[in-house]
């Protein structure tokens, strides 16, 4: 503790284009082929993006879904909505990485029906407590003359039915 304190040593400042070369490599590309291939890494810059997106847009639906569909507290729901957003980021990710380049078209639709599947279950996340909530009013307006209308028969039933006829014979 009688030691003077010894200077941090100069972090090495980081290479131009290392933050694009980070979202490179989250967008899927390989690092040290990165390197050797640099001219690829705005297309993968660029998947990156589109993975994000994805990712963005089903945690958004999954807030939604929690906080107007299962009633969750929005300090419950948003972490809940961000372990989603990863979990498909992750998912999307390693599928799109894991997809070559071939012309065989059996081989290509058994590589893009996972993504298929999974832009199915995605859209299907997103767009079902949207369509609910926008559909609100409607919906219960519906209900309620539904409901109406199958009371109003069931009146009709007791007053002239055959069970009338019943207990006005009983009776």
């Amino acid at each position: 503790s009688d030691l003077p304190k010894q200077p941090k040593p100069p972090r090495e400042p980081r290479p131009a284009g290392w933050f694009l070369r980070q979202l490179a490599i989250l967008g899927g590309a390989d690092g040290p082929i990165l390197d050797r291939v640099p001219s690829e890494q705005p297309r993968f810059v660029q998947m990156f993006f589109v993975l994000a997106g994805t990712a963005l847009v089903s945690a958004l639906s999954m807030l939604f879904a929690l906080t107007t569909g299962v009633q969750v507290l929005i300090w419950i729901a948003a972490p809940l909505a961000i372990v989603w957003a990863l979990l498909i980021f992750n998912l999307d990710r390693f599928l799109t990485s894991t997809m070559r380049s071939t012309r065989n078209v059996w081989r290509l639709i058994g590589l893009a029906i996972p993504r298929i599947l999974m832009a199915a279950i995605i859209g299907f996340v997103v767009a079902e407590p949207i369509v609910l909530q926008a559909f609100h009013n409607d919906i219960a307006r519906e209900v309620t003359a539904t409901n109406l209308s199958q009371a109003q028969g069931d009146q009709k039933a007791v007053a002239n039915g055959p069970e009338k006829k019943a207990l006005d014979a009983a009776s």
